[in-house]
């Protein structure tokens, strides 16, 4: 797959007609996850179900971004990645990253959730949790997390480290959320092999997924609208 020769995003300018670009398919994904991983376990699922119960709660209508959560400045519909978790990344990001061809839909958080797995047991599980209020649950949550670590935005939408076991990374675990827009979030956790960089991993995974849902989905109502889905 070649290189994604794009213009980094500019201020003022919406993520869909610029995107931040993305690495040379031998380094997308470091080399550990290419070869090695840790082994898929019932602490994998506790860690996704644990991070769909810090931030699981019914919102009633209000403003958001709340709790000092980052506004989502060109915001898009998730309507149809909810319904379709596993086209989130394209044949081609599948391939480069070095994961399987087809991803596994599945509710291990709940909510709509697809894993890819690679070579050795590597996973990557990216997952929308329920019911959410985006970010600002995540914001009015943080002192829950070993690691709340606010990101430089991911191809223009504001992003953070939300891991919550001391030990997560040096697992080979990390978990990345990106606000698509202010009530809903694209979650992502690398499984690779213990010693490698799982949030690095995580933001190469957070690239792609997040420039595969702005190129299909189609700008969000204002509040009090219908949300559209857009076409496959």
């Amino acid at each position: 797959m070649a290189a994604d020769t794009s213009a980094p995003l500019n201020r003022g300018t919406r993520p869909s007609d610029q995107h931040e670009p993305l690495m040379q398919k031998e380094n997308l994904m470091s080399p550990t996850l290419r070869k090695y991983g840790p082994v898929l376990t019932t602490a994998t699922a506790l860690v996704l179900t644990g991070c769909a119960t810090v931030h699981e709660t019914e919102k009633p209508p209000g403003k958001l971004p709340d709790h000092g959560a980052p506004k989502v400045l060109h915001p898009i519909s998730t309507s149809y990645f909810k319904a379709h978790p596993c086209n989130s990344l394209t044949t081609d990001q599948i391939e480069t990253l070095g994961l399987e061809e087809h991803g596994k839909p599945d509710d291990v958080s709940g909510g709509p959730t697809c894993t890819w797995n690679g070579p050795h047991d590597a996973a990557v599980h990216l997952f929308f949790i329920p019911k959410s209020g985006g970010l600002s649950d995540l914001y009015a949550d943080k002192r829950k997390y070993h690691r709340f670590e606010p990101q430089p935005p991911i191809n223009g939408y504001p992003s953070v480290i939300s891991n919550l076991d001391t030990g997560q990374e040096k697992q080979g675990s990390c978990s990345y959320s990106v606000g698509m827009n202010d009530r809903d979030v694209v979650n992502i956790l690398v499984l690779v092999a213990p010693g490698s960089d799982p949030c690095e991993d995580a933001k190469s995974v957070a690239r792609g997924v997040t420039k595969t849902m702005t190129e299909k989905a189609i700008p969000r109502p204002a509040q009090g609208q219908s949300d559209p889905i857009p076409d496959p």
